[in-house]
């Protein structure tokens, strides 16, 4: 206020004394100041998924709900070359396989190394006719082991001072996927009963990532020889979420019933994953009778819910409950995907205030 006043006492002094072309020219020359010497605004980055006013870790690479990838047109490729890891990396990645191997010595419980996919790169194309989507996926071969020692420790500081997060993936590495840590690429799925219900999960608290937390139906990493095509050595996408379904929920979902909505990274651990929604046969009641005879992976997870498939029901959902974002971005497209982007966001408007 009192350097306004100032620049305006200013104004008038000079225009009276030198006339008004100077006082013009010392006009243009205070609007230039007060631009040179602004504080800059803080802008939130726009590439993350945003519900309503919550601003999620999810950025989106091809989707948004309503298109669909028809099978023939998700492409996958592995390229069976080892990806070497920097030397700091290498070491955590030790340390892991050393802690693992001596609680099995012990007799304790320990985690597998199981075989993962890393992403090494993607191509988003469109069909030439309709202009539908299509993708290219190129994998390497990678490990649980691997992922449990950088994935599950972004933030952890390294020799050097920085952290995984600060070193490796600063800048944009969303076009560009870094294979060292790209690690356990997956389906997340929203499986809808037939008495319309959407299944939920909780997450057990041995499960090595977000334990106890609320999940969707069904987070499956795509394994490298289960899930593989007829012909050629890339994953079928459809096989893992067919894998995960039976194995996690005890029930069979048809091919034809999946439909895979897009695909991302969510940066709290560097994760990528298709997202999609399929429909099953089985009612509610039904599934939980299946689940208490055993299923495979049942100890994956603390226990199963069931909400409404409503768009206000799963929005409460997302907004009350504790769980990642590709969780929330599955659920957000799956309402999208049933009951229109508009009628969505229209309510998404009045909920999160």
């Amino acid at each position: 206020m009192l350097r306004d006043i100032i620049n305006a006492v200013l104004g008038v002094i000079i225009g009276v004394i030198l006339g008004d072309p100077l006082k013009e020219a010392w006009g243009k020359f205070v609007k230039y100041m007060k631009r040179l010497l602004a504080k800059p605004k803080t802008i939130k980055d726009p590439s993350y998924f945003t519900i309503g006013n919550e601003t999620t870790s999810f950025i989106v690479c091809d989707g948004d709900g309503v298109m669909t990838y028809s099978p023939e047109n998700i492409e996958t490729r592995v390229n069976n070359h080892a990806v070497e890891l920097p030397s700091d990396l290498k070491i955590l990645r030790r340390e892991i396989e050393k802690t693992e191997d001596a609680k099995k010595q012990r007799g304790e419980s320990y985690s597998w190394n199981g075989p993962l996919l890393s992403l090494e790169k993607y191509s988003i194309l469109r069909t030439k006719v309709n202009e539908d989507m299509k993708v290219i996926f190129s994998f390497v071969p990678s490990d649980y082991y691997t992922f449990k020692a950088l994935n599950m420790n972004l933030d952890k500081q390294l020799p050097s001072g920085y952290t995984i997060r600060e070193k490796y993936l600063a800048g944009n590495t969303v076009r560009q996927p870094i294979p060292a840590l790209a690690n356990g690429v997956g389906v997340a799925i929203t499986v809808i009963t037939s008495d319309n219900y959407v299944i939920l999960t909780k997450r057990s608290p041995e499960s090595g990532v977000r334990p106890n937390e609320l999940d969707i139906s069904v987070v499956e990493a795509i394994h490298p020889s289960h899930d593989r095509k007829a012909v050629g050595q890339g994953p079928d996408l459809f096989n893992t979420a067919v894998r995960g379904a039976e194995e996690e929920l005890g029930v069979v979902i048809p091919r034809e019933n999946i439909k895979f909505l897009g695909f991302g990274v969510d940066e709290q651990y560097y994760q990528w994953n298709i997202i999609g929604i399929a429909h099953c046969k089985e009612k509610a009641e039904e599934i939980m009778k299946q689940r208490s005879r055993g299923i495979p992976g049942k100890w994956e997870m603390e226990q199963i819910l069931f909400i409404p498939f409503k768009i206000r029901d799963v929005l409460y959902t997302i907004k009350n409950e504790k769980m990642w974002s590709t969780a929330k971005v599955a659920l957000y497209w799956s309402l999208v995907f049933e009951y229109t982007k508009r009628g969505v966001d229209k309510e998404a408007e009045r909920l999160f205030k």
